[in-house]
């Protein structure tokens, strides 16, 4: 209220209460051991317990990419190079402080919710549909470190075991019957064309992301073709059906 500011620098932070890995006959409690995160742009994070955290950001993100957009252009006509511009690097200072901002508020907030024993995380690919190309690139590669500071953190802080998994088809394959198709997702709307399942979109990559925690390591470098076709082979001998004519079948 004065105009001053004040802060407190944080020196010390309760650790996590891990969990010994449960036995193959001890069944796991879904609500908060484990949790797997789906980060994107509409919804920064969302969690395999059903949480969208981070709604503001692409709102925010917007606002800046005008400005962005705007002062790129009048840079050019003028010559100046973007790096030798005091406003475009104060700019892009501050879409990097919030980016990072927000990164820090949402995870704290999932932890200080379920206080997990580990982190289920998509290999990071940070970007928005609806921005600019020079905006994606500035998320792409500041998004990633932002994230990836902020979960190391929560490992090296807090005990907090973080998990990498491939972050292919996450999106597009139903997280209840495993059958994969483009048409699967609309926007934020999931609909699977097999079984019928209909949930939030990020929600349901957030499942997958959760689910895949347990693959072999061998599986987490190949290509998207081998990955397709190793969850095309999982939907075929659950459901006795192949992917492939399924796919065509809705397409006619």
């Amino acid at each position: 209220d004065d105009g001053n500011i004040s802060y407190k620098q944080v020196k010390k932070a309760p650790k996590a209460q891990l969990q010994k890995p449960p036995k193959k006959s001890d069944k796991l409690d879904p609500t908060s051991d484990i949790i797997g995160l789906d980060f994107g742009m509409l919804n920064l994070f969302a969690t395999s317990e059903g949480d969208l955290v981070g709604h503001d950001l692409y709102g925010w993100l917007v606002e800046r990419d005008y400005e962005l957009e705007t002062l790129t252009k009048r840079l050019r006509q003028q010559h100046v190079k973007f790096t030798d511009s005091t406003r475009y690097n104060n700019l892009q200072s501050r879409i990097n402080e919030y980016v990072s901002n927000e990164v820090n508020r949402c995870l704290n907030r999932i932890v200080f919710l379920y206080n997990p024993h580990t982190i289920v995380v998509e290999k990071l690919d940070f970007r928005g549909g609806g921005l600019s190309k020079q905006l994606n690139r500035i998320l792409s590669r500041f998004g990633r470190h932002a994230i990836k500071l902020k979960l190391t953190s929560l490992q090296e802080e807090l005990g907090i075991n973080v998990v990498y998994v491939p972050a292919a088809y996450t999106s597009l394959e139903c997280s209840k019957c495993g059958f994969i198709s483009e048409k699967n997702r609309r926007g934020e709307k999931f609909l699977c064309e097999f079984c019928g399942y209909k949930t939030h979109a990020d929600y349901n990559a957030s499942l997958n992301i959760r689910s895949r925690r347990s693959w072999a390591k061998n599986w987490h470098n190949v290509s998207r073709t081998k990955l397709l076709e190793k969850l095309d082979t999982e939907f075929s001998k659950c459901w006795n059906i192949n992917a492939n004519v399924v796919r065509e079948r809705k397409e006619k």
